[in-house]
């Protein structure tokens, strides 16, 4: 069923995130804000980038392999063969013009060294994205978990090997990108190894760039026309941190790239949805009907607008406790910056939902318009707010996430003929209002009482009682499976 598969990547997710969160944590207390901000600057470039080499086929290899399994093998090998043919092409070109590229990339000829380690990280990102997307696109979310599970906890033993190894301060981040990626790919190849030797797929075994062209080209495609999507969406993240750390210094860009990392976070409560929506929805486009594919939406965005648009709330009511756990205190001089983002951290979830569900069930690139949107947003409102310096580009990134989130559910919508808004929406978005009203008053009067977090706990605890009361009165869907059955069966009553 697919609310036991939710449920399993939703606990890989959050494993995931934590480990995700300790690295930034242990590296915030060990490095400064300068060498900070080149760590932050080389995992926003490489998240940009990875698209780029794969032409974003790790997508199409979710899509067409859920529709078409007994091809999954010839369809990688197309995948790979794109990507070695780009990566060596990288590599040529770091070599002629590497001074050039490391000015271009750190804006300092003396991070030169860093050329290697960011190599390193591209490919073992790469490598790791195509099988994700393999298993995925197999539906052997088993396997997707355990490489996802894999990548993060490597991640985090990584550092600790840094410990034992007793590296210097000054070849921390070096060290770290290559030991990472050495590891990463050799697990990830132990993974495969597994996989086929306990799986069998029936493939066909005709070659499918010679032989089956109307697939392959469906394939390229589909991935190509959503390369400049991937594009925009992954410039909506890395432009901020790159603008700052050319124009303000790494110590800016340290905090901006920290504040974009809170929103990515708490991704976790979409992804896991977003992971297995995408290749269910494509399945479901082709078993079910029209009108039960827009059901199954609205089950989903009524999960987002009862319990991701609240999340925001509680992360504005307690967002200085968060970046002194996930951070250190240093940083709680942009406090209300940290918090502002946390503020609309919902909105960007549902756009990641919407999103998925969009490159599910349609083969038209509509999510390339909706990142277009964003990315011109953010560009002309940088452009705007450039006299505000890297605060601009904070509040230019905050309003970019508002017009993704309206843009995706506009379309997504539009698509399924899904006009009507449900009153209990209205009602939903009324409380949400007034509970930020009430945190606000008790952050602006309160903030400086010794008793302030006592006073956040037991005020969040009354509006979630009262909250859950306003959700069972309107009679949600998935508070009538909450109490009907046990925690876990919160998201679909899809049963194959």
């Amino acid at each position: 069923m697919i609310e036991k598969q939710i449920i399993k990547t939703f606990i890989v997710q959050v494993f995931s995130a934590i480990c995700g969160v300790a690295v930034i944590k242990i590296f915030a207390t060990l490095l400064s804000k300068e060498s900070m901000g080149i760590f932050v600057l080389i995992r926003r470039l490489v998240l940009f980038g990875y698209p780029i080499f794969l032409f974003n086929l790790q997508t199409s290899l979710s899509k067409f392999i859920s529709a078409d399994e007994q091809n999954s093998k010839n369809y990688l090998k197309a995948t790979l063969i794109t990507f070695f043919v780009n990566y060596g092409v990288f590599i040529f070109i770091s070599i002629i013009y590497r001074n050039g590229l490391v000015n271009l990339i750190f804006n300092d000829n003396k991070y030169k060294y860093l050329l290697l380690p960011l190599s390193a990280y591209i490919l073992s990102v790469c490598i790791y994205y195509i099988t994700l997307s393999y298993f995925r696109g197999l539906r052997k979310f088993n396997y997707m978990n355990l490489v996802n599970l894999v990548f993060w906890f490597i991640s985090l033993s990584t550092v600790f090997l840094l410990f034992l190894l007793n590296v210097k301060e000054n070849y921390i981040i070096s060290t770290y990108f290559l030991l990472f990626s050495l590891l990463n790919i050799v697990i990830i190849g132990i993974i495969y190894f597994k996989f086929y030797r306990n799986t069998k797929i029936i493939y066909k075994d005709y070659n499918l760039i010679i032989n089956n062209r109307p697939d392959v080209s469906g394939f390229f495609r589909y991935g190509i026309f959503r390369l400049p999507s991937i594009f925009f969406s992954a410039g909506i993240f890395f432009l901020p941190v790159y603008f700052t750390s050319k124009l303000y210094g790494l110590v800016e860009t340290a905090v901006v790239g920290l504040i974009i990392y809170i929103i990515q976070v708490f991704e976790i409560f979409a992804s896991a949805l977003g992971l297995v929506l995408l290749p269910e929805f494509s399945f479901r486009a082709k078993k079910y009907s029209e009108e039960k594919v827009k059901e199954d939406f609205d089950k989903i965005f009524e999960v987002s607008i009862s319990i991701f648009i609240p999340l925001g709330l509680f992360l504005f009511l307690f967002m200085k406790e968060i970046v002194i756990i996930i951070f250190n205190s240093s940083y709680l001089e942009y406090e209300n910056l940290f918090r502002l983002s946390g503020l609309f951290v919902g909105f960007y979830l549902t756009y990641a939902i919407c999103r998925s569900i969009l490159d599910g069930l349609f083969i038209k690139p509509y999510t390339t318009l909706v990142n277009f949107i964003g990315m011109i947003t953010f560009l002309v409102f940088f452009l705007l707010l450039k006299d505000l310096k890297f605060y601009g580009n904070i509040y230019s990134f905050i309003v970019t996430i508002i017009i993704l989130f309206i843009s995706t559910l506009t379309i997504l919508k539009l698509k399924l003929k899904s006009y009507s808004i449900s009153y209990y929406y209205l009602i939903i978005l009324i409380w949400e209002f007034l509970v930020f009203i009430l945190f606000y008053i008790i952050l602006k009067n309160l903030n400086l009482n010794k008793y302030i977090l006592l006073i956040k706990i037991a005020m969040s605890i009354v509006v979630l009682w009262m909250t859950f009361a306003l959700y069972k009165k309107l009679n949600l869907y998935w508070i009538n499976r909450l109490c009907k059955s046990n925690i876990f069966n919160l998201f679909l009553s899809i049963k194959r």
